[in-house]
């Protein structure tokens, strides 16, 4: 954002510098901080971990040439911190939504980053909660749709296991600008859309400098973004294809993009919800039991979003990285084993698990100021342990560092630890 332009990491134009695979075996859940932090989706969708600085700054240097540091929708600055970063595949999406993304694209275990750059957006504050209370979407182009969807579809009866893997890789999408088109449910109807025409150069704006736009908002034609189409369309497809409602979501969305169609739209809008919707459920089914879904370096796509290297066992962090209950399979990238481990993927030793964490709760005997403090004491005896086995070269021991200073913690279902520094 603009408060942060004068910290940003130079980027080559023609070669994004990669975002760094965070993940971690541990999904956070504990009460929110306030909701005054500015610049970030609502903390509840990610463990109420904020969004780290060097993601934003990714995102900044991706949209330079584009919005710059403006709203997609509104192309309305940031004065007053009214613009934030929202994440299009949601912060907290479930665990096993993201094993089964990262089979289905390919890409390596763990490695599925939901601060990756190309899955970030600037959006004002009031556009941010609608597009997270599912009032609008975005949709790629129907050529795009339709490449995904003929691929998986030209494959499910040769292959119905992994038809879902068909389609356009990670590194054909990334570091371009793609097309997209506001669909907007029914519900706002009575939303208007207040958009910037251009630069304005004088003051006061003339009357010309705005456009108002009403539902279904046909004016607004395409909205250019580096974000990548399979962020997107599966933002669109879990929108359309979960929750007790979803049936009259899809009719909702298919009212508006008639509406569209009848005031100019490209007839191949029609039936491209149902193509998302069908991409989505085809990308998120269960992964075959028989599959070899626990890559281990070396296996899968081959993209990197990520400019280190981190290793497959997760050293675990606070600091904006992936939380997990099991060790599922899948990734969204291709992680390679750094100096920080040396004795393989599954070192058990820097795993939290649920027998220390019931350990920790014998404390019989303590005041609770003193059984909160022998807590603490362990769990950074804990923390120290996986410092000292991941080494201070990698990405992820400046984040493991930082709990060093925990203020609080809890324990919550399936023995997950919950630390806030």
């Amino acid at each position: 954002m603009s408060n942060n332009s004068n910290e940003h990491d130079t980027e080559s134009s023609s070669e994004p510098e990669r975002d760094t695979h965070e993940n971690a075996p541990y999904r956070a859940t504990v009460s929110p901080p306030p909701l005054s932090v500015a610049h970030t989706t609502p903390s509840r969708r990610d463990g109420y971990v904020q969004l780290p600085k060097t993601a934003k700054e990714r995102v900044d240097s991706a949209v330079s040439a584009l919005t710059q540091d403006r709203c997609l929708i509104e192309e309305m600055s940031p004065v007053g911190k009214t613009v934030e970063y929202a994440h299009v595949l949601a912060r907290k999406s479930h665990t096993t939504i993201l094993d089964r993304l990262e089979f289905s694209w390919r890409l390596q275990r763990y490695t599925l980053n939901v601060h990756s750059r190309y899955n970030i957006l600037l959006l004002g504050v009031k556009f941010h909660a609608l597009f997270d209370d599912n009032n609008f979407l975005l949709i790629p182009s129907p050529e795009v749709v339709d490449a995904y969807y003929r691929a998986i579809s030209s494959q499910e009866k040769i292959n119905p296991k992994l038809c879902r893997q068909a389609g356009p890789s990670m590194e054909e999408e990334v570091g371009k600008v793609h097309d997209y088109m506001l669909v907007a449910n029914s519900s706002m109807i009575d939303v208007p859309i207040l958009r910037r025409n251009g630069p304005i150069t004088i003051s006061p704006p003339p009357p010309n400098a705005y456009t108002i736009m009403a539902y279904p908002y046909r004016e607004l034609g395409v909205l250019k973004s580096h974000v990548t189409p399979r962020y997107i369309i599966a933002n669109a497809g879990e929108k359309m294809t979960t929750g007790p409602s979803r049936y009259v979501t899809l009719l909702a969305y298919n009212e508006t993009i008639a509406r569209l169609i009848a005031q100019g739209a490209p007839e191949t809008l029609r039936g491209i919800m149902e193509k998302i919707s069908h991409i989505y459920e085809r990308w998120t089914a269960a992964v075959p039991a028989d599959e070899a879904f626990l890559l281990s370096p070396g296996v899968g796509d081959n993209f990197s979003d990520t400019s280190k290297k981190t290793a497959p066992h997760r050293a675990w962090s606070a600091a904006g990285k992936r939380t997990r209950r099991s060790r599922a399979p899948s990734g969204d990238g291709s992680p390679t084993p750094s100096k920080k481990s040396k004795t393989g993927g599954n070192n058990d030793a820097v795993w939290l698990d649920d027998e220390t964490l019931h350990e920790l709760d014998n404390c019989h005997g303590l005041s609770p100021e003193k059984e909160r403090e022998t807590k603490l004491s362990s769990i950074r005896q804990w923390i120290d342990e996986v410092v000292s086995k991941t080494g201070s070269e990698d990405a992820d021991s400046e984040a493991v560092a930082s709990l060093v200073e925990v203020k609080d913690f809890g324990v919550v279902e399936g023995g997950i630890v919950a630390i806030s520094a």
